[in-house]
């Protein structure tokens, strides 16, 4: 095929007055790739924040577990004294 801007041939252009390049190839393939390959080496922040009571010690959850409003053995209401 010829046209204004040089020969097509295999998949290569040949530009009239220009040096040979190489045809672009699919964007959208492209960015998926890119984002397969940052997945996998960001897939353990991700898991950081879905498991984010584990990473952190909350020192307020351990004191305010204390004060359940039932007891652990009986199950019975607790009753301040």
């Amino acid at each position: 095929m010829r046209g204004a801007e040089g020969v097509l041939l295999y998949g290569l252009v040949w530009p009239a007055k220009q040096r040979v390049r190489m045809a672009e190839p699919d964007a959208t393939a492209a960015i998926v790739a890119t984002h397969m390959f940052a997945e996998k080496f960001y897939a353990g922040a991700a898991q950081r924040v879905d498991h984010f009571h584990q990473t952190v010690d909350n020192a307020s959850h351990i004191a305010l577990a204390g004060f359940h409003s039932l007891d652990r053995r009986q199950r019975d209401a607790r009753h301040f004294r």
